[in-house]
């Protein structure tokens, strides 16, 4: 998608999304870092900020979101918020918001009913001088690593005597690929009574995927089978094939399925601020099941895609269905963590 400062605009578009994965069978929709605003300026973001209570008793902007759950039926991962923090930062009120205060991005994931499943605020702050960006003038750093054990990302058991699978096969796909299903209120087999649970689901946020540590704690201390990389990566580094080589890295080093959501385009009239786009899903033996194009990518298909309603051809979603059996297969076929234990007792780690 392709976030700005109007809120609301933001919020329609991720309606349509929702819309879309909903029809298209999805348990959950993966949503890229500032999908619910995108400013041009670290003031602006600031004071945007709005407090993220689990109680959900003060107003906020999840609250919409927790609504937009409910009503699609539909997990959401909402891949990046400016959280507000009560504390004063220690850079000068003018570079940041008023009085100089912090926010953190940070990562919230939502059940179908609405509730917080998981929250993980951003460990590792993109300052990147080259295109005037520097996160860690205004945003506190996260200290923790957070996983979603119950979320659902693949295939389950369905009230139906058609299959999703079988659905799938009778449009021409097979096995973990990403071809869309027909719509689960035109055919209501393939609406899970059960959600599939996938998980657990690792959570990190863009500038996170270059440090592979993170992932690597994620998938080994805390089991993570799936990973989430939401994302406003630059166009600068997209086009240096950063993206997609360290998300297939991240994959094949954990064997861990990825889905990466990503902003894509220019996000404000008149502002400078531009993403790479090509949203993509791995799965764990490192294989692109589905990709969206990039913002310089403006022929060709979406692989795997289901076109949104804007007139941008990059803007929509793309459906994959990770399994869970089959993640483990590739890690029963090479048994990496055995192999990672064995190696760190020899050099005493």
């Amino acid at each position: 998608m392709t976030s700005s400062s109007n809120r609301l605009a933001n919020y329609s578009a991720i309606r349509r999304l929702a819309r879309q994965a909903r029809d298209a069978g999805a348990s959950i929709l993966f949503l890229p870092e500032c999908c619910c605003f995108l400013g041009e300026s670290a003031a602006e973001s600031v004071a945007a900020a709005s407090p993220l209570d689990d109680d959900e008793e003060h107003g906020n902007v999840v609250d919409y979101y927790r609504a937009l759950a409910r009503e699609f039926g539909l997990w959401l991962s909402l891949g990046g918020i400016q959280e507000k923090r009560d504390e004063v930062g220690g850079t000068p009120p003018s570079s940041v918001g008023e009085g100089g205060k912090k926010m953190h991005n940070t990562h919230v994931v939502l059940r179908d009913d609405g509730s917080t499943a998981g929250r993980y605020r951003k460990v590792h702050l993109f300052d990147f001088a080259a295109e005037g960006l520097h996160e860690s003038r205004s945003t506190e750093p996260g200290d923790s690593l957070v996983v979603v054990p119950d979320a659902p990302c693949g295939e389950g058991e369905f009230d139906t005597s058609v299959s999703r699978k079988e659905a799938r096969e009778k449009q021409g796909g097979t096995g973990n690929q990403s071809k869309s299903l027909p719509p689960s209120h035109l055919f209501p087999q393939n609406r899970p009574t059960e959600r599939p649970k996938t998980g657990p689901l690792g959570l990190s946020i863009c500038y996170d995927l270059r440090f592979p540590e993170l992932y690597q704690r994620l998938r080994f201390e805390k089991e993570a089978r799936v990973l989430a990389v939401p994302a406003a990566f630059t166009e600068t580094t997209g086009r240096q094939g950063h993206w997609e080589v360290l998300l297939r890295a991240r994959a094949i080093e954990t064997q861990c399925a990825v889905v990466a959501a990503a902003q894509v385009g220019h996000h404000n009239e008149g502002g400078r601020r531009r993403s790479w786009g090509q949203a993509m899903i791995v799965d764990a033996s490192g294989k692109v099941l589905a990709k969206m194009k990039s913002a310089d990518d403006t022929t060709g298909e979406k692989e795997g895609g289901e076109g949104g309603d804007s007139d941008d051809d990059n803007v929509g979603i793309i459906v994959a269905d990770l399994d869970a059996a089959a993640i483990e297969g590739v890690r029963e076929k090479m048994p990496v963590a055995e192999h990672r234990e064995a190696g760190r007792k020899v050099l005493g780690l």
